[in-house]
């Protein structure tokens, strides 16, 4: 779902570092090597204006 809505929303992601707090944590989850926690998801949910449990497996 991250990756749909970032290619939707013409983004990069660069632009997911204010919500998900860091450069090395977006570049672990947008590489599989971490997964997305509560907290993150709650983030991201605002950051795009969604539901927070679409980033939850």
């Amino acid at each position: 779902m991250l990756l749909f809505l970032i290619e939707q929303r013409q983004l990069e992601p660069s632009d997911l570092i204010n919500a998900l707090g860091s450069t090395t944590t977006v570049t672990a989850i947008m590489t599989g090597s971490a997964s997305i926690n509560p907290q993150q998801a709650e983030s991201l949910g605002r950051f795009f204006q969604v539901a927070p449990e679409l980033f939850q497996h």
